[in-house]
């Protein structure tokens, strides 16, 4: 009687945890793009159903065209399935990289990112300003334009606003030149049309303010979010809402005498904003803790804060299809812990729901952008140890392709696998397949723990020695270069 009470407790654990949860999203396709040398991306963009934009900067020959220079732009074009159907190659005087792309209705893109010492720049000792350019249906240049001052302008979003109007926000050093409106940095905002003119600029925050994300809303308006200076040396996280014409409508200041680090935002979809926050001790909320906040996004008052029992910082991005919980994607770079990129689901009382690694290059995978499509999500990252022999270089472009089982309609189950028994499970657990080129098996626990590891070699049946693994929820995954399939199943003693 005991252990059919434990195996009851077991399915509703599982049914909770590893499948709607875990195994909510897989890898529908996986593709790396570059060349011998660094390369970099920076944005991606999927606004039709049959085009994906992936934007960023190369150094190497051979992707793109063979220009001889130390850096260009690279905009590369994707079907729908992550194959290449163009890639176009901007190479100015002077090194560019290209952070974000908007495909305009008529075929024109229009493109922003930075310039290093721009070429018509207003001064000879910038550092590097915002670029901004448009090209026509074949990707030949029709204007290019760069604005900012005698410091950095870093862009941090590119967005448009009506048919001829566009929104561009940076984190800005300058106070001369373009940046008539700060007095020694800020987060700067512009607004430019379609030719490429400045209609006008302002600046919000303090004295080196520090804008880490811009987001357009779903009401018009535009969210920015960072860090502004508290006192000499310490920061606080900083949120503030502008309209179109860069009017203030709320702020919102949160932190204490010590320093606090804004991590990311998002937008719910009924208009209210999750921010994660690193409040270190002193706070007025949490001591020492990153911390899920949310905010109304009538007036930016707080409703719940909530503190993760985790750390986020570095290359960090938030994103919800729902009220009540949030997305948190995470790929940190060799100067942090070296993992995958990631996706940790929470609730807004902080609640783990589900952790899903997804593992392709052999260090770090440094997680650039990210964009939601229909049935999931598009993420870029820059792979570094690339298992393709192909493509030794520093780094590389990663495109990923995650599929929401939940919204989609694809019997991923028939074409990935055709069984895995028994389920329940209690020494040893088989697996059939119907397709043979599955390379590795791995086991995670109901946290995401991964228990066991074991190389594929074209195996029809496998089967797997679990008498090791204590009772509980456990969930398999299959993958190989290009998918992910994951199949949730029990242990009961």
């Amino acid at each position: 009687m005991e252990s059919i009470f434990r195996l009851a407790f077991i399915c509703i654990l599982i049914s909770i945890l590893p499948y709607e949860m875990i195994g909510q999203y897989e890898m529908e396709w996986s593709e790396v793009y570059g060349g011998p040398s660094l390369d970099y991306p920076f944005g991606v963009i999927s606004n039709s159903p049959d085009k994906i934009f992936v934007v960023g900067e190369s150094s190497s020959t051979g992707f793109g065209d063979n220009t001889d220079t130390d850096s260009k732009s690279i905009i590369l074009v994707l079907d729908n399935s992550g194959q290449p159907l163009d890639t176009i190659t901007l190479a100015l005087t002077e090194r560019s990289a290209i952070f974000d792309i908007i495909p305009l209705e008529d075929g024109t893109l229009m493109g922003a990112g930075v310039v290093w010492e721009a070429p018509d720049s207003i001064t000879t000792e910038t550092k590097y300003n915002l670029w901004v350019f448009k090209l026509d249906q074949n990707g030949n240049m029709i204007w290019s334009h760069d604005y900012g001052g005698s410091a950095f302008e870093y862009l941090r979003g590119f967005h448009q606003i009506s048919e001829e109007e566009f929104i561009l926000t940076a984190f800005s050093a300058s106070d001369d030149g373009d940046v008539a409106s700060s007095e020694d940095g800020a987060m700067w905002v512009v607004k430019i049309n379609q030719d490429g003119d400045m209609i006008w600029e302002k600046s919000f925050g303090n004295e080196w303010s520090s804008l880490e994300v811009s987001l357009k809303l779903s009401d018009g308006n535009i969210l920015l979010g960072g860090d502004i200076r508290s006192e000499e040396t310490n920061y606080d996280v900083y949120f503030v809402k502008i309209n179109t014409e860069g009017e203030e409508q709320w702020s919102n200041t949160i932190g204490g005498p010590q320093g606090d680090i804004f991590v990311g935002a998002t937008e719910t979809p009924d208009g209210d904003i999750f921010g994660m926050v690193y409040l270190t001790e002193g706070t007025t909320v949490f001591p020492d803790s990153t911390s899920l906040v949310k905010l109304k996004g009538t007036d930016g008052s707080i409703t719940s804060v909530s503190v993760i029992d985790d750390f986020f910082w570095y290359q960090t991005i938030l994103h919800t299809k729902e009220e009540s919980s949030v997305n948190v994607f995470s790929g940190t770079n060799d100067t942090f812990e070296d993992k995958p990129v990631s996706i940790k689901s929470y609730n807004t009382a902080g609640e783990l729901l589900s952790y899903l690694p997804f593992p392709q290059g052999t260090t770090a995978d440094l997680l650039t952008a990210l964009t939601p499509v229909d049935d999931g999500y598009i993420y870029t990252a820059n792979i570094r140890g690339s298992n393709n022999p192909d493509l030794p270089g520093e780094g590389d472009f990663l495109v990923v392709k995650l599929l929401d089982l939940n919204t989609s309609t694809e019997n991923t189950d028939d074409l990935l696998i055709h069984n895995l028994y028994p389920n329940p499970s209690d020494q040893y657990l088989s697996i059939t397949f119907n397709q043979q080129d599955w390379e590795i098996l791995e086991i995670y626990n109901s946290i995401g723990k991964r228990v066991y590891t074991k190389m594929i070699d074209m195996e029809e049946n496998l089967q797997i020695n679990v008498s090791n693994l204590g009772t509980g929820g456990y969930y398999a995954r299959l993958r190989n270069k290009k998918r992910m399939k994951t199949i949730p199943f029990i242990i009961n003693r």
